[in-house]
């Protein structure tokens, strides 16, 4: 096939790019709305209820534990010092979940 050199865009072509352009901006300024205003199906953590967001190489997963699930949960975070401890242990908080006391008082 022999090369053929570019042509001015029309002036039908330039409308139309122009339109594919706007409809994807007002698609993705949309998008970006409703995503901060709907953060998901779980709310904040709270009433005993722990919900945390864990970061992961393929983008996220939410964790949500309540009642004695989210007790043992906790308690086995507040022992440990990695990553997702301390995202979990401020959420464990929020829920109403402390840490139990040590015998030292601490």
């Amino acid at each position: 096939m022999p090369f053929r050199a570019p042509s001015p865009l029309t002036r039908r072509r330039r409308v139309l790019l122009a339109a594919a352009g706007g409809v994807t901006v007002v698609g993705l300024a949309g998008a970006l709305a409703w995503a901060q205003t709907h953060p998901g199906d779980y709310g904040p953590s709270g009433n005993g209820c722990v919900n945390v967001l864990e970061p992961s190489t393929m983008g996220g997963g939410v964790i949500h534990r309540c009642g004695d699930e989210a007790r043992t949960w906790c308690r086995a975070e507040y022992a440990a010092d990695d990553r997702l401890a301390r995202l979990v242990q401020p959420e464990c908080r929020l829920a109403g979940i402390t840490p139990e006391p040590t015998a030292t008082g601490r």
